[in-house]
């Protein structure tokens, strides 16, 4: 039998905000001991506000069928953040229960009994649609335009290869961060296996780029032994 392996964290500047029941309580530790930044929120309002400031990448809503108004609450935060509904169970009650929640807005929606596993692969898969809807990021002297595919340094434009911006809005979502070599692999080639990781592609891409950035003189991606990269 095929063992399905957890995926490794991917590292967002968002948070992700859990509705606190008591199952998505306990779901909300594992994510928090898996790398990821969980916030818990008890109140609907709170939680809309949050998702309407911009703070939020992902919410994880449990939608129970004796709580409608759950599925209300669906429908007001999907169009600030990512949402995931936990609904019923994995029987034809649970099925109905996750189209409704999918109908409401939800851009996933799992069983309540989901396989923890399962449950992070689309936690990953949300954080990086919600990466895509946030193209334009700032890091010191550097402005990234991913979705123009527009990086300008002290206002002069770089031309850098597909690769080489994945990887670098990869690194600026959280400047300062030392980001893993499997997450890297996993956010900008997609490559879920960690025992991938040793790749030369990596640090190929990784030196062309820091070559491109020291224009001025500047060290803005650093190799972090043991570790990955970080953007400086």
């Amino acid at each position: 039998m095929t063992q399905t392996t957890a995926p490794p964290a991917v590292t967002n500047s968002l948070a992700i905000a859990v509705f606190a029941t008591d199952r998505c309580r306990r779901l909300a530790q594992r994510l928090a001991g898996h790398g990821y930044e969980i916030v818990l929120i008890d109140d609907a309002g709170e939680l809309v506000a949050r998702a309407g400031a911009g703070n939020l990448a992902v919410a994880i809503v449990h939608v129970a069928s004796n709580r409608p108004h759950h599925r209300a609450l669906v429908a007001q935060l999907a169009p600030a953040c990512s949402v995931l509904a936990l609904t019923g169970d994995s029987g034809p009650d649970g099925e109905t229960a996750r189209i409704r929640a999918l109908m409401a807005g939800a851009e996933a929606a799992l069983p309540v009994d989901v396989d923890y596993v399962e449950l992070l692969w689309n936690v990953q898969a949300l954080l990086r649609r919600s990466a895509a809807r946030t193209p334009r990021l700032r890091v010191g002297p550097l402005a990234i335009d991913s979705q123009r595919r527009d990086v300008r340094l002290r206002g002069e434009p770089l031309a850098l290869t597909p690769i080489e911006l994945q990887l670098l809005v990869a690194l600026a979502r959280s400047p300062d961060v030392a980001q893993r070599r499997e997450e890297l692999l996993a956010t900008v080639w997609d490559w879920p296996d960690a025992d991938r990781a040793g790749s030369r592609t990596l640090d190929n891409h990784a030196s062309r780029l820091r070559r491109k950035l020291a224009r001025d003189g500047d060290d803005f991606v650093v190799a972090v032994r043991g570790v990955g990269y970080r953007l400086r």
